[in-house]
């Protein structure tokens, strides 16, 4: 159950002031295919050395400075030279991470367990370098999530492939090496139960240094000549439209960010094109090329919206812009990134992953008080996260603001990597007697990523009567 101040009808501004972090789980059922359950690490003791912030002990300990904060009763992200903190032990305590092996003749496996704050449920499993790993998290209202780091402390300098504070629940990445890789669990409060998948497909074939003859392709030459697309102009540029696309494929053949890859692994480059617009979505589409002659062949395309093109393994990856809906044009909430291979002339996706924008945080609570202000709560509701929102039925919520006439706000970033944002609220309030009285709160949101939406979410909120 969500801790409340004071009964909703008792108090005014209660989802000003109310914590909504500590929820109950829900009964939870499942067996894991794994070969062995996680281990919950310990804590321990770090004394803070001259030069420490909670970013670097956070990072250090692969953690976050929110459970750090959180874990030590810190009422900000100060700290002191000598000041005795409590870390997760990580792998220098006593437990150590379990190790996974996936079923004979396998590449997957799903995993079920639970984690209690602060510890963190740790796997541990071999892979070999360029393969891809891709790893999904589920658990009720998103409280779990997960890093991904080497065992090797020296690999990508020591910071993991994915942080905790990487606030998406799902992870693709090609491995830098071979060896073995961590998994740990965590959660930012109470016992949180999960369910992990993990793939790690065997190596894609293809070549060291696959042919690249797609490389001397005269692009202006071939593109004018092409007779799968339909051809305008718009503004003096060559604006194509590809005739077999269903959902009208079209742009300025962007040149300049052309990028080239084996994407099916039969040892020959092919070429990704992306396509512009001409105005402010930028890229809204991508072309894609194989080798041939006397030309090459347009054999697959894409829409999107600013779009961007890149290699990762000689897989084509794909990026586009992720809007909640209330954004300007300039300034998406997040961006997705999907990964693709060719199997014949077809690009099959084969990972998803998003990530939102830090600078964006603000600006959803911006939103978010806005929309209060202006009494609009059905679009307001949907800017909490799924976990505030069980705590909180939507009527009841409402039902806090009864007594609110009207309020002002300022809204402020928190500390670098905490996915915290600052409010001051100064608020006019009826009173019993039918008066009115002008009270102060000063407090925090705490969000989170969510790509489904997609965009961030508020999650937690605390805050207190000024004096």
């Amino acid at each position: 159950m969500l801790p409340r101040i004071m009964p909703y009808r008792q108090t005014i501004l209660p989802l000003f002031i109310a914590v909504a972090l500590l929820f109950t789980s829900t009964p939870w059922s499942g067996t894991s295919t794994a070969f062995a359950a996680p281990v919950q690490q310990a804590t321990t003791i770090y004394v803070v050395q001259r030069g420490d912030t909670l970013t670097r002990i956070a990072s250090r300990f692969n953690t976050t400075v929110a459970i750090l904060m959180q874990l030590n009763n810190l009422p900000n992200s100060r700290i002191n030279v000598g000041q005795r903190l409590r870390v997760p032990a990580g792998d220098s305590g006593d437990a150590a991470p379990i190790r996974v092996r996936f079923p004979a003749g396998g590449s997957a496996v799903t995993l079920t367990g639970s984690v209690t704050f602060p510890q963190q449920a740790c796997y541990i499993l071999g892979a070999q370098a360029n393969q891809v790993m891709t790893i999904a998290i589920n658990s009720p209202g998103n409280q779990a999530n997960f890093l991904v780091r080497a065992a090797d402390a020296s690999v990508n300098g020591g910071v993991p492939l994915k942080r905790l504070e990487n606030e998406s629940r799902n992870f693709s990445q090609t491995l830098p090496v071979n060896g073995d890789y961590i998994i740990c669990v965590a959660t930012p409060a109470g016992t949180v139960r999960y369910t992990l998948d993990i793939s790690i497909p065997p190596v894609a074939a293809g070549c060291a240094s696959p042919n690249q003859a797609i490389r001397g392709v005269d692009w202006a030459a071939v593109l004018l000549a092409e007779t799968a697309v339909t051809h305008d102009s718009s503004s003096g540029d060559h604006y194509i439209t590809v005739i077999a696309s269903t959902t009208g494929t079209s742009g300025i053949p962007a040149l300049d960010q052309l990028v080239y890859g084996d994407f099916d692994g039969d040892c020959r480059e092919e070429a990704a094109i992306p396509l512009f617009s001409g105005g402010t979505a930028g890229n809204i589409g991508f072309i894609v090329y194989r080798y041939a002659t006397p030309r090459p062949t347009l054999i697959a395309w894409g829409d999107g919206y600013k779009v961007g093109l890149s290699v990762a393994s000689n897989r084509l990856v794909v990026s586009n812009a992720l809007y909640n809906g209330w954004e300007p044009n300039c300034c998406p909430s997040g961006r997705s990134y999907a990964t693709y291979r060719l199997n014949g002339n077809m690009l099959v996706r084969i990972a998803l992953r998003s990530e939102g924008f830090v600078e964006m945080q603000v600006e959803t609570v911006r939103h978010f008080y806005d929309l209060l202000k202006a009494r609009n709560f059905a679009e307001a509701y949907p800017l909490l996260s799924n976990a505030y929102q069980a705590a909180n039925p939507f009527a009841t919520w409402q039902a806090g603001y009864d007594n609110t006439v009207d309020f002002d706000f300022t809204v402020a970033p928190g500390p670098s990597g905490s996915n915290r944002v600052l409010v001051t609220i100064t608020a006019t309030e009826r009173t019993g007697g039918g008066g009115t009285r002008v009270r102060h709160y000063n407090g925090a949101w705490d969000l989170l990523w969510d790509g489904t939406r997609p965009g961030w979410v508020l999650n937690r909120g605390r805050f207190t009567v000024a004096p």
